[in-house]
């Protein structure tokens, strides 16, 4: 038979443009104007923006939806940012981190300044410098401010990692870590792909435990790493490839299910050569609240600051778990095994998306107005593009049905595939040409008809020629 290109699956993209028209002035302005300027989908400039207020305020903070329950949520989340080549992943993250960096840095170099003091008297003194007497007491005066405190590590702003090297920098950090990159190679880090352990897995738990605040129990070249609780906030970007083969390598592992799924759309063929940047008042308004926030609750005690939410806002959340429950149930558009797990998840983000944007805002509790773009964030958007990601609806359960018994590259005749599956419950013949026909319709196998070899004879079954990749989505 001819072998032609097999054309690229499509990929369907959900529109943020709802979520965009929904953000309060302050919100609307800046993500509206930096994805402008940088002349990206607004969905990957918000995505960068909540990574940012997570990263500001990681292991600091935690989001209590109702106030007659002990349930929370930190306040931190995992993303990752679904692009193209070219889509300018890294570039927006670039525009929106410069504030975060700089006050992460000036907050390490105070730490250092004030352990410099301290090391200056204890020089002074076992040099026994009568001439510097004066700088002995100034700095003992500094010391004893700091007498009985433990200055914590200030996080710093980690590009490249691996699973070994996470809990050593939390152990430095009080067990906080944070990891931005707009293209690199986490998701094959956290696949067990590079740097796997001598019988080629990975230690996970840190990654796991640091998504909800807990114990981090590891132990690296010989030495035990023992942490009362790990946080984390990671922000990652994505070629389409490279999340299709994350995903298939995780399923059945929970990895994949702690993260939220940005999926951009194309710009390419559409930009413009020069565009304005953000206006100086929204930007130096971005800067100052992510200062602020990156300030916040950095006492030594270690204890986490709560936001609550308003009466109005812990009512809407109650009806979005109840509706969003039923969907979960066996009849339920998540209730897949594929994405049940991160279904299951998903309404906890909400939570915490609603607490960043109340902390962004500078808000005393959750507002009802603050929760329900969160929530519309995630019935609109965020789940939309998980039910890409985890190929659920892609096609009807009879097609996935016949698909995983397929293997990527296989020829094989349509009689001897109907001989495998005949004795499935609910399969005839006619169901099963129609799950054929989706996949053909799908691109995920081409159909040939055979010719009779003469005249004597039935017509050949035809043959069917499976898309190489089809593992990567019926995984």
């Amino acid at each position: 038979m001819a072998k032609t290109a097999w054309k690229v699956l499509e990929k369907k993209t959900t529109s943020f443009v709802t979520i965009l028209n929904q953000l309060p002035v302050i919100i609307y302005n800046l993500i509206h104007e930096a994805a402008a300027a940088v002349q990206c989908d607004p969905a990957l400039a918000f995505a960068a923006f909540l990574g940012i207020i997570s990263a500001a305020v990681v292991g600091r903070f935690v989001v209590q939806p109702s106030r007659t329950h002990s349930y929370i949520e930190p306040a931190q989340l995992y993303i990752i940012m679904r692009a193209d080549s070219g889509e300018r992943k890294n570039s927006i993250i670039r525009k929106l981190i410069k504030p975060l960096s700089n006050k992460l840095n000036l907050l390490r170099t105070q730490r250092d300044l004030a352990n410099s003091r301290i090391q200056l008297e204890q020089d002074l003194i076992e040099n026994e410098d009568p001439e510097s007497l004066q700088k002995v007491i100034e700095t003992r005066r500094h010391v004893k401010k700091l007498e009985g405190r433990k200055e914590p590590r200030t996080e710093k702003i980690i590009r490249n990692f691996t699973l070994q090297s996470m809990p050593r920098e939390q152990e430095r950090t009080n067990g906080k870590f944070i990891f931005i990159n707009g293209d690199c190679d986490a998701l094959s880090v956290l696949s067990g792909e590079l740097y796997a352990g001598k019988e080629g897995t990975t230690d996970q738990d840190s990654f796991l435990n640091s998504f909800d605040n807990e114990p981090v129990s590891v132990t690296r070249v010989g030495k035990d790493i023992e942490l009362p609780m790990g946080s984390a906030s990671f922000l990652i970007g994505a070629q389409p490839n490279r999340l299709v083969d994350f995903m298939s390598k995780n399923a059945g592992r929970g990895t994949h299910e702690r993260f939220i799924y940005i999926l951009a759309k194309g710009l390419n063929g559409k930009r413009k050569c020069f565009t304005d940047d953000i206006s100086p008042e929204v930007y130096n308004d971005y800067c100052a609240r992510i200062e602020k926030l990156s300030e916040r609750n950095r006492s030594t005690d270690g204890k986490l600051e709560t936001i609550s939410f308003s009466s109005e806002a812990e009512e809407a959340y109650s009806k979005f778990f109840e509706t969003t429950e039923k969907r979960l149930d066996e009849h339920g558009d998540l209730s897949d095994e594929r994405i049940i797990g991160w279904a299951n998840r998903i309404r906890n983000i909400t939570v915490r998306i609603a607490g960043l944007l109340a902390l962004y805002l500078d808000e005393k509790a959750v507002s009802l107005n603050t929760w329900k773009i969160a929530e519309t964030f995630t019935l609109e958007y965020l789940i939309p593009c998980g039910k890409e990601v985890f190929g659920v609806d892609l096609v009807s359960p009879t097609a996935r049905k016949i698909a995983t018994y397929l293997s990527g590259g296989q020829t094989i005749s349509q009689a001897a595939l109907y001989g495998k599956l005949h004795n499935l419950s609910g399969m005839n013949k006619n169901i099963f040409r129609q799950g054929i026909a989706e996949l053909e319709q799908e691109g995920l196998v081409r159909m040939h008809e055979q010719k009779r070899d003469g005249n004597v004879g039935r017509i050949p079954s035809p043959m069917i020629e499976v898309h190489p990749d089809i593992k990567n989505i019926f995984y």
